[in-house]
């Protein structure tokens, strides 16, 4: 079914954010082809995997609207005959099936903003090796101390590692995550690579970090 509009929500832009700069551009335009006029459009790698998060959600939408339309017709059709009336009682029931109306599509509005960011899988996140394997830890250390993050806390934790990384390297962070889980710290102590120069890029160098804590 053709659509004039739809939802774009937050999570689809923390998702697409999250993406290579080459995979950001097509995941939103297959983004819009499918919620305008349900064409897929041919993915590979990261946009592919987003996309499979986005989709349920376009789908969804697309049912609810198609829905609507046909419930609609079938109480125009259903009306009975003699139920044009003008005047005071008329107006009335105007007034309060426009509020009535007004009331549901409110409500559906909260419902859809309701919707989880999609947050991509390990392989997706764009880190090297290390990297990956730190975060993974974190968010299962979390878990154990019955802290997990929720989609949008951890969409926004990977924001995070991702602008430190470019910051101070992929080692120093993957080190910074290593020692606050093994100091059992609640945070990450992201100020302790404030100030720091980047990590040299040799595997498993990073006496210097752990001189500075």
């Amino acid at each position: 079914m053709e659509r004039n509009q739809f939802t774009f929500y937050r999570s689809f832009w923390d998702a697409c954010k999250l993406l290579p700069k080459r995979d950001q551009l097509p995941f939103l335009l297959a983004v819009c082809a499918y919620a305008f006029g349900e064409e897929e459009r041919p993915l590979t790698g990261a946009a592919a995997a987003a996309f499979l998060l986005v989709r349920p959600i376009l789908a969804a939408a697309d049912r609810k609207a198609a829905g609507g339309r046909v419930g609609g017709s079938r109480r125009s059709e259903d009306k009975p005959e003699g139920t044009e009336e003008t005047g005071r009682s008329g107006e009335a029931s105007g007034k309060d099936g426009g509020s009535k109306k007004e009331s549901e599509t409110e409500g559906e509005k909260e419902k859809e903003d309701e919707c989880p960011p999609c947050v991509p899988r390990p392989g997706d996140w764009g880190f090297g090796e290390t990297l990956t394997g730190a975060v993974e830890d974190w968010l299962r250390y979390k878990r154990e101390r019955r802290q997990g993050y929720r989609p949008t806390g951890q969409a926004a934790l990977l924001r995070q590692v991702r602008d430190q990384a470019q910051r101070h390297g992929e080692e120093a962070v993957a080190e910074i995550l290593r020692r606050s889980m093994a100091s059992g710290w609640a945070g990450v102590a992201w100020d302790k690579l404030d100030g720091l120069e980047k990590a040299p890029s040799k595997e498993g160098d990073v006496a210097w970090i752990r001189d500075y804590l």
